[in-house]
């Protein structure tokens, strides 16, 4: 299920959506780990398209360090604050084989529409422990790669690619990011306009 309200003003989104936070379930643990590196995390997007929702993506990432907090951040050019459409209510956790994990939670909220959405434990004694992965989706307002928008004026120029960025916070309190998450498969290549082909001019014997 995914949260979606109209466009028009924005309205915070602050765990109220639908009556629901958006929940990750982790592994349960008892303490935090010992201090450790500095945290580094990776993952990539894939497409969920559905006929209602054209441009959903779904997210999945990991760390090699545990982690209390998340945010992801959505955007094409530095005005754009409205890059998000929605986000999913809930998230899960699997391990690398991948099986579903349980036990702690992270709530989730950003504003609709928006260009990011953030995720919590509240406590650094509930974190997602590595190598698990955390999965969710987050949908753009328009395609993730270049495309014209529909409707548009002939010569319009294509809308830049996103770019989806993560930005965590570790058991030790520390900020890391952040760290770009692409497509996979990746954008298709640019389209060519066929340009007509000049005749070839030959030299003439005498």
């Amino acid at each position: 299920m995914v949260v979606r309200r109209t466009h028009g003003a924005a309205v915070r989104q602050i765990g109220a959506v639908l009556g629901a936070t958006a929940v990750v379930a982790l592994i349960p643990a008892s303490a935090a780990p010992a201090a450790g590196p500095q945290t580094l995390c990776g993952g990539w997007l894939k497409r969920a398209a559905t006929k209602d929702e054209p441009n959903l993506l779904s997210y999945q990432f990991h760390c090699n360090w545990g982690i209390t907090a998340y945010t992801l951040v959505v955007n094409r050019q530095p005005s754009n604050f409205d890059t998000i459409d929605d986000f999913s209510p809930t998230a899960t956790v699997v391990s690398a084989s991948p099986a579903p994990v349980t036990g702690v939670s992270f709530t989730c909220a950003g504003d609709i529409p928006g260009d990011g959405v953030s995720c919590n434990t509240g406590s650094a004694t509930n974190y997602l422990p590595a190598p698990n992965y955390a999965q969710g989706q987050v949908d753009p307002s328009d395609p993730y790669c270049a495309s014209v928008p529909p409707k548009s004026r002939p010569g319009t120029k294509p809308e830049p690619q996103a770019v989806v960025q993560l930005i965590i916070t570790d058991t030790n309190g520390a900020q890391n990011g952040p760290f770009r998450l692409n497509l996979s498969p990746g954008c298709p290549a640019a389209k060519k306009k066929a340009t007509a082909s000049k005749p070839s001019k030959r030299s003439k014997k005498k």
